[in-house]
């Protein structure tokens, strides 16, 4: 599991800032304490690294421990009408429908 790499596109002498974009487009403005954690070689970007290992694997066992059936995509409208959700499901539909 990587992270996406962000690049560097200003700096901010005045408050020891940086303004960072992602890969995906996304930019945000962070000190430079917190950019230590994208910096390879840091014990700031082993610590975040392994925390999202931790909290990836984490997720992963309480998704795959509660996922039930209901929990699965009905393929058409007889097996939407068949589950226990069939309101939640009626509801979406409804939704959808009111977006055409």
């Amino acid at each position: 599991m990587t992270s996406p790499s962000p690049n560097v596109t200003e700096y901010h002498p005045a408050s020891d800032n940086y303004s960072i974009t992602y890969q995906d487009g996304d930019s945000e403005v962070m000190s430079h304490s917190n950019t230590l954690k994208y910096m390879r070689g840091t014990k700031q970007y082993q610590d975040y690294h392994e925390n999202q290992k931790a909290l990836y694997s984490a997720f992963h066992t309480a998704v795959s421990s509660t996922t039930s059936q209901s929990d699965t995509v009905p393929e058409n409208y007889k097996d939407a009408r068949a589950t226990p959700d069939v309101a939640d499901w009626m509801k979406a539909r409804d939704i959808e429908m009111g977006k055409l």
